[in-house]
């Protein structure tokens, strides 16, 4: 289980579900919640490690629209 939050948010989100973790597989993630625009979130098979050993993580999301948000991924 993971709690996220995103800086500079404007009702942006992300959910990863424990699925994905326990894969380990890379995945962009859509951060868009209920703003009116997206961005993306890479995570690597090293982040998902990192919060398979309970390490918290920190991403840049793509700096669409003009501005980016940084996005910290903590292992509950």
């Amino acid at each position: 289980m993971t709690e996220v939050t995103i800086d500079q948010n404007h009702r942006h989100a992300l959910t990863i579900p424990q699925e994905d973790i326990d894969a380990g597989e890379p995945k962009d993630y859509d951060i868009q919640g209920e703003a009116n625009h997206g961005h993306t979130v890479s995570l690597t098979e090293a982040d998902f490690e990192s919060l398979k050993g309970d390490a918290d993580i920190e991403k840049q999301a793509a700096a669409e629209f003009r501005h980016d948000h940084t996005v910290r991924i903590v292992s509950l």
